[in-house]
């Protein structure tokens, strides 16, 4: 079955591993896996224990931390590592970063986002496939869009409940205190604001605790809006 690495991993089960940004971003990943009954995949982010911090800054730290744990347990064989970061607004910065990482810990840096390529398997490479996948993903026009998982989880939200928008859409006009000029920290409020209004339970709860409460009725996680990531998943794990 898939697996969510807690910090200090004692055991990566399985031979592909997805690193994301941040809890929330892994929580997600690895809720669609189990819908998709994708059960090869292990999902993990950084964080103090494995990286000595946490988010964008700390991947390469983990990765290094991924591709150790593999080094000293040869019995295990990882065949794909994965890279899953928001675009924000310069998909290109994030690619980038995505390819320091993966050079920085000993893998193949990859040409492109949203394929997954086989490593050389050079003596200087870890050998491992990789991908790098930036969120919400590419447009119909085949252009990267701009913006966060924060997008994709309202889009799904919305069609399931069309009067949310415009409840969020009223209540921070209401504040005056939306950053229109920042749509990703806009974003980031509405999720924030509709999780808390939605979780009566847990009125102060986090994407990552919505996710995986079973009472989660707000973001359906076979919602269409997620396919584009669930079918990459799934390619990726058969690669």
């Amino acid at each position: 079955m898939s697996q969510l690495l807690s910090a200090g991993f004692e055991e990566i089960e399985n031979p592909f591993v997805v690193v994301c940004e941040g809890s929330g971003d892994a929580r997600f990943v690895f809720e669609l896996l189990k819908t998709r009954e994708v059960a090869n995949c292990s999902v993990g982010y950084p964080n103090e224990k494995d990286a000595k911090g946490g988010g964008k800054d700390a991947i390469e730290a983990y990765l290094v931390a991924i591709s150790t744990w593999f080094a000293i347990h040869p019995d295990k064989n990882l065949q794909g590592l994965m890279l899953l970061l928001d675009a924000d607004d310069k998909p290109e910065s994030a690619f980038r970063l995505a390819c320091k990482a993966f050079k920085g810990a000993g893998f193949h840096i990859p040409s492109k986002a949203y394929s997954c390529e086989s490593s050389i398997k050079s003596k200087d490479e870890f050998p491992a496939n990789v991908a790098v996948y930036l969120i919400p993903g590419m447009m119909q026009s085949g252009e990267q869009e701009t913006g966060t998982l924060e997008d994709i989880l309202l889009r799904a939200a919305f069609a399931k409940n069309p009067l949310y928008e415009g409840c969020l859409d009223a209540f921070l006009g209401c504040i005056g205190k939306a950053p229109e000029h920042q749509p990703n920290k806009r974003a980031k409020m509405r999720m924030s604001a509709l999780v808390g209004a939605s979780f009566p339970s847990n009125p102060w709860a986090s994407v990552d605790k919505l996710l995986a409460s079973s009472k989660n009725d707000l973001v359906p996680m076979n919602s269409q809006h997620f396919s584009d990531l669930a079918d990459f998943l799934a390619k990726f794990c058969r690669e």
